[in-house]
């Protein structure tokens, strides 16, 4: 019982790890990425599109094909910014496609360890630059509190069931 009751309890700290993890990752990679080496890439491909997500509500979506080269290897990249390229705009996925046109020349960042890995912003582009770590954390709290106070909850039942138990 007391296993079953600190599982469901952990549950909701599992859920906001779980969505605070792609936010993390891509806050951290924007961190160590100061030190990508700045190479010429060259637009192949640009486009934005609107998708809808399940409940309904629209997600506006980056894609940019380029090319770029580390040595004498021609690497490809499709990486606009680290994280997913979605915008909360259509406006600003716009202007993002619109910036980067078939045929430009912008810097792409190359990962010294990993050329194959390249971005063209170092830095989150539109209004959700540090709106997903926010949430992701807000999201993280609140497992957190709730998985305690759960844990809590149920530590204290199962004491007051151990005393009614040994009372009869």
């Amino acid at each position: 019982m007391a296993r079953l009751a600190l599982i469901y309890a952990s549950l909701p700290v599992v859920a906001a790890t779980l969505t605070a993890v792609a936010p993390l990752e891509a806050y951290g990679l924007r961190a160590s990425a100061r030190d990508w080496i700045p190479t010429q890439a060259e637009v192949t491909s640009s486009d934005f599109f609107c998708s809808y997500g399940r409940r309904g509500g629209a997600v506006f979506r980056v894609r940019v094909l380029y090319r770029y080269e580390v040595g004498d290897r021609l690497q490809l990249g499709d990486a606009v910014m680290f994280g997913d390229s979605t915008f909360e705009t259509c406006i600003e996925a716009e202007s993002v496609a619109n910036a980067l046109p078939i045929g430009s020349t912008p810097t792409a960042f190359v990962d010294p360890k990993h050329p194959g890995r390249a971005v063209l912003y170092r830095e989150r582009v539109g209004s959700a630059s540090q709106s997903d770590l926010i949430v992701a954390c807000f999201f993280f709290v609140v497992g957190v509190v709730l998985g305690t106070v759960g844990w809590q909850r149920d530590r204290r039942n199962a004491g007051a069931l151990r005393t009614a138990n040994w009372s009869s």
